[in-house]
């Protein structure tokens, strides 16, 4: 184990990044150095913005972090990328729950690259049409 962790901001629209990381509580119990920053209707994007840079640069040490936003293209992943350049920061799109819980479980033995590999990965994993899956076992098992 790492003496420090990789911490996360998870920044996206609305409510979602702080509801992402109440429902990883759910499931692991509370976790340390975890963020969320939200942009919402009508907000100052510049002023709201800075409170983005303030994380990312309290971040920005030598673990590192990973933002995980919500769309690539979007808002609160434009404004990651430009806060985090130059920084020992990695942002990710698309995040959801298998992505959050794997880094849980791996920032504190992983370096940040391999971290945010296996983020990727574990939201690749984490989608199946479970449907199909649970049909086609039913009917192989008779």
């Amino acid at each position: 184990r790492r003496a420090e962790m990789i911490e996360m901001v998870i920044a996206a629209h609305g409510g979602f990044g702080k509801e992402l990381l109440n429902s990883v509580s759910l499931v692991v119990g509370p976790v340390d150095k975890c963020a969320a920053w939200s942009l919402n209707p009508g907000d100052n994007i510049e002023r709201t913005g800075l409170q983005l840079k303030e994380l990312l640069d309290e971040m920005d040490d030598e673990e590192g972090g990973i933002v995980f936003t919500d769309i690539w293209g979007g808002t609160p992943a434009n404004l990651s990328l430009k806060y985090s350049r130059n920084k020992n920061i990695k942002v990710i799109s698309g995040a959801s729950l298998p992505m959050i819980l794997e880094f849980i479980n791996v920032r504190e033995e992983l370096g940040l690259s391999e971290t945010a590999e296996r983020c990727v990965e574990a939201a690749r994993k984490g989608s199946v049409i479970i449907s199909d899956l649970f049909n086609e076992r039913r009917k192989e098992n008779g």
